[in-house]
């Protein structure tokens, strides 16, 4: 459906659509391919749209995607004041009648790609992951332009865990014994190694663009640990008035030279920094910058690491 006012036909039922940019979910009877129901959601400022769908062992369907800045389902309007896309996730009855839509927004592009839903409706959804997002209670980084992510989500939507990995994007998901099982590729031209780090193995890629498989364990937090030895840094006082102290993870521990960048909420870098490490933790001042939610990086050249900040 390109425009309001078109009309979408599946079997005998029809529905003119209101809301101009959309997509269709029909239910087809499987032995007589009668369809029982039909109903149009939209996007009036244009969007990627629906991505993926899945079903619980009630035959409630959820669906995943991205819109820009309004998405409607039914009577629930999803709305936000950045030109980045956001991610969404829609839930409905069996009878088609839209039960749920929640939003999810970053300080860049976010969006989901796939999804699975298991018996009691427990979503596990990947995509990718640009800027930074507060999801489940924590704050994460995208570790470079853009990030591979997995994460969790209760019947509802509430947000139960998410681990990252850059760069990438994940384009299928399915539970698994343990935890889940994750399809994407990683575009090895534009790492700054050639390669992606999953877990504790490193893949070189092939050439252009390469296809990963990999299976992550249950998520049911974002850990203090793994956002600091992993994927991001120490960041303390957070929040603070643009002075701050760095506590680095242990692989950049002997490093003596490292390069550090800040970027606001836009994704526009606003401080770059050498870093001469004559101490443990290196304290850094960046009055000029605005109060505001900040991006923080540091690299040796091979791995960069990120984490965020709030200043007041």
């Amino acid at each position: 459906m390109q425009s309001e006012g078109d009309t979408t036909v599946v079997d005998t039922i029809q529905v003119i659509g209101r809301h101009g940019n959309g997509y269709a979910l029909a239910s087809i009877d499987p032995e007589s391919g009668v369809a029982e129901w039909l109903r149009l959601d939209g996007f009036p400022s244009g969007s990627t749209g629906p991505q993926s769908m899945g079903m619980d062992a009630n035959g409630r369907v959820y669906c995943v995607g991205s819109f820009l800045d309004t998405a409607v389902f039914g009577e629930e309007i999803l709305t936000s004041q950045t030109d980045h896309g956001k991610a969404y996730l829609s839930k409905y009855l069996t009878t088609g009648e839209p039960v749920l839509a929640r939003g999810y927004e970053g300080t860049d592009d976010f969006g989901f790609l796939a999804l699975d839903v298991d018996a009691e409706g427990k979503v596990a959804a990947t995509g990718y992951l640009r800027g930074g997002i507060e999801f489940g209670g924590s704050l994460l980084a995208a570790s470079t332009s853009q990030d591979m992510f997995v994460a969790v989500m209760d019947s509802v939507g509430n947000g139960g865990g998410m681990a990252h990995v850059g760069v990438g994007l994940g384009g299928s998901i399915r539970w698994s014994e343990g935890g889940m099982v994750v399809c994407g590729v990683f575009p090895g031209s534009l790492t700054p190694t050639g390669s992606i780090t999953i877990g504790s193995e490193t893949f070189a890629s092939h050439g252009y663009e390469d296809v990963f498989l990999a299976k992550h364990g249950a998520l049911t937090s974002v850990p203090q640990s793994m956002a600091l030895e992993e994927t991001g840094l120490g960041i303390y006082a957070n929040p603070n008035r643009g002075s701050f102290r760095l506590r680095l993870p242990s692989a950049l521990a002997h490093e003596t030279e490292l390069l550090l960048r800040i970027y606001d909420g836009t994704g526009r870098q606003v401080a770059e920094q050498l870093l001469s490490m004559n101490e443990e933790r290196p304290q850094l001042d960046v009055w000029d910058v605005g109060p505001g939610f900040y991006m923080v990086t540091v690299s040796n050249g091979k791995r960069t690491y990120s984490g965020s900040m709030v200043v007041e």
